[in-house]
């Protein structure tokens, strides 16, 4: 370029003296030449990285009136966007000196100025390299306030809980991460205990419904003792039924034991008043979930018993 600079500064004095030759073809390339490094010299200035801005690369650097991140930050009170490249060449004290304006910082990152503080030191204290700082500091800042929104929004169960979850965003909003951590951990304790005796509370409860559940299903059955003491063995039969509905899940055997009964009222009531509907009853009842529920290896007997054979004695006489 300083060759280029020589040629055209020669070239313009030799115009200058001999004019004559200015439009002539000799002329006319010195023009051309001396308009060529023109444009050449002015593009090269005006396409140089400035301090502050962006390189082709679209990055931004760190001097020594701001900083920048990738994101959001601050270069000499203006936004900016991009990686950051920090140039070589600063000393900690110049990096200290970009952070120094802890108002400005507060408020372009929406928290306090203690926090401000707080923050360079946990940076310090995790010797976080300087050349890290503007991205680190970012990260912090938006963690910190992302905390405060999930703490506002969160509702325990146990009200001490609550209240130790208020002052624990208090003190994380005061930048006191110790004190909000120990009574985080006093809150979730309480939760953990308050669940506890939910558990407890809920086993309880399932124990209460077995009972409850077994207790209405033998008063139902006694009911049904009642119907047959009537002779109403139809009515003993459903009623015997119900009560087999009540236990189908907390007590198989008792239900097996109220279906086994019911079926003996459908066969009393096919056998005393002639009733093949339920005689036939009684056999799909036994055959359908009394026997398949007592495999003969279990209770052989209960194949072979009187009720079953003479059940279908019965339905097949008088089908």
């Amino acid at each position: 370029m300083d060759g280029l600079l020589g040629m055209a500064q020669s070239a313009w004095e030799w115009l200058g003296r001999n004019k004559e030759w200015l439009f002539s073809g000799l002329g006319l390339s010195m023009m051309v030449m001396i308009g060529t490094y023109a444009w050449r010299f002015f593009h090269d200035r005006a396409e140089a990285p400035q301090s502050g801005d962006k390189d082709h690369q679209g990055a931004t650097h760190i001097t020594q009136s701001g900083f920048s991140a990738e994101g959001d930050m601050v270069v000499a009170g203006r936004d900016i966007t991009g990686p950051v490249q920090i140039q070589k060449g600063y000393s900690p004290q110049d990096l200290h000196a970009i952070f120094k304006d802890h108002h400005a910082l507060s408020e372009r990152l929406g928290v306090t100025e203690e926090n401000i503080r707080t923050f360079f030191r946990i940076l310090e204290q995790g010797e976080v390299p300087r050349e890290q700082w503007p991205q680190r500091l970012l990260d912090i800042a938006n963690r910190h306030n992302e905390a405060l929104h999930r703490l506002a929004a969160l509702r325990t169960q146990d009200p001490q809980s609550q209240v130790w979850l208020d002052q624990a965003r208090a003190a994380i909003e005061a930048g006191d991460y110790a004190r909000a951590e120990r009574l985080l951990d006093q809150a979730e304790q309480s939760e953990l205990s308050g669940l506890q005796d939910a558990e407890r509370l809920l086993q309880q409860a399932k124990e209460a419904v077995v009972k409850r559940r077994g207790s209405a299903a033998a008063l139902r059955a006694e009911k049904a003792a009642l119907f047959a003491i009537q002779l109403r063995y139809l009515d003993a039969a459903a009623a015997l039924a119900s009560a087999a509905e009540l236990v189908a899940e907390t007590d198989p055997d008792q239900r097996l034991a109220y279906l086994d009964q019911q079926a003996d009222m459908l066969q009393t009531e096919g056998d005393e008043h002639g009733n093949n509907a339920a005689l036939k009853q009684a056999i799909v009842l036994y055959q359908g979930a009394l026997l398949p529920a007592r495999p003969r290896a279990r209770v052989p007997l209960a194949w072979a018993g009187p009720r079953t054979t003479s059940a279908l004695r019965s339905e097949t006489g008088r089908a």
